[in-house]
């Protein structure tokens, strides 16, 4: 069971990646990354790339956030705690559908199915099990698994969306536009009430709390900073050698612990520059650049979110960071490290072994 679960894990960041990529980049980063990492699900009568995209403008529709903070890097820690939040709702979703289902059952139809709930409960039913829920009453039942802020809303937007041909006629699966972006949200809003908050957000905190959070974002631009640098000083050595003109589109995942904190892996999407393609799909790319001002040529590679289960890193693993790897390069934590785990006399070894423990994996909101 919990290795379907990791698996499906990473099916789930692939879609969450492609979601990223098919976002214009400007919205994203100034609005988006927000109502993305607070109620951006796969739920919803589409496919589970649309309906991330779908749920993020809804919810930056309905629940605008008070202030902006505009963003080149999503965090990666909070982009896992969404994934993982989704994946107990997911879950429970198809166990209040059929109450005939195991959670083996459904974690095995997930994982054929890619992540899509439409396939899964066709493959249920096909097998013989029978619905006995309302599909209404599972809705509510996943977002309140999955700590949705507002379940209620997701419940009625998702019933709803069944119902809204246009909705789908504005989405046919290439990355958004600014205008078929700003469509969507235009039918969303005349669907749905836009709910502001009679306080703001700075008259409800204490003063302990404003300068937390104060202090967090002043730590995490910091770190996007730095991060947007050397991926920057990376894809420019990669066009260099490869040709082409890029920049990046947005950062979405981060690992500064590779070689004991030395060096770090980092997954961003790109944009060809002076592209004539409106809504042209960015590139993914993986780079790896050492932590430190010195003067050493990083490594980076265009790569395909399809092979997020197939590429694997020791020092990404053992830190439990999802960054896709390429096919066939070499990297630090491609090597040995896995045969010295296996024989025993790796010095974290032991600590793999407890942290993989069936009753430790998400048992807690984040996977972290």
């Amino acid at each position: 069971m919990q290795t379907l679960k990791l698996l499906l894990l990473d099916k789930i960041h692939a879609h969450y990646l492609e979601a990223l990529a098919r976002l214009p980049g400007d919205v994203l980063r100034k609005c988006h990354h927000s109502s993305l990492l607070r109620a951006g699900y796969c739920y919803g009568p589409m496919d589970p790339v649309s309906n991330i995209i779908l749920n993020t403008i809804w919810y930056a529709t309905t629940c605008p956030t008070q202030s902006d903070f505009e963003v080149a890097m999503i965090c990666t820690k909070a982009l896992r705690r969404i994934e993982c939040c989704f994946l107990y709702g997911l879950v429970a979703f198809l166990l209040a559908l059929f109450n005939t289902l195991t959670e083996h059952d459904v974690v095995w139809y997930l994982l054929v199915s890619n992540i899509d709930a439409a396939p899964a409960i066709a493959m249920a039913e096909q097998h013989g099990h029978v619905l006995s829920g309302a599909y209404h009453e599972a809705y509510s039942c996943a977002a309140l698994n999955s700590w949705h802020p507002d379940p209620k809303a997701l419940s009625k937007l998702t019933m709803s969306l069944l119902q809204m041909e246009l909705v789908e006629s504005l989405w046919n699966g290439h990355a958004l536009s600014n205008s078929e972006v700003e469509q969507l949200r235009m039918v969303l809003s005349a669907s749905f009430e836009v709910q502001v908050s009679p306080l703001d957000q700075a008259e409800i905190l204490s003063v302990n709390q404003k300068r937390f959070i104060t202090d967090i974002r002043k730590k995490f631009q910091v770190d996007q900073e730095f991060f947007a640098s050397k991926a920057n000083a990376a894809l420019s050595n990669y066009s260099k050698k490869n040709g082409g003109d890029f920049e990046i589109h947005v950062i979405c995942g981060v690992n500064p612990y590779v070689s004991k904190g030395a060096r770090s892996h980092v997954n961003f999407w790109a944009t060809p520059k002076r592209s004539n393609i409106a809504g042209a799909t960015p590139r993914l790319f993986f780079a790896e650049f050492n932590n430190d001002d010195k003067e050493e040529e990083s490594l980076c590679f265009s790569v395909s979110s399809a092979s997020i289960d197939s590429v694997r890193c020791f020092d990404c693993e053992c830190h439990g960071i999802k960054i896709v790897h390429p096919c066939g390069e070499v990297y630090h934590g491609s090597g040995d490290d896995f045969n010295v785990m296996a024989h025993g006399k790796h010095s974290i070894a032991s600590a793999m072994s407890c942290s993989l423990a069936p009753a430790s994996f998400m048992s807690t909101r984040c996977a972290y």
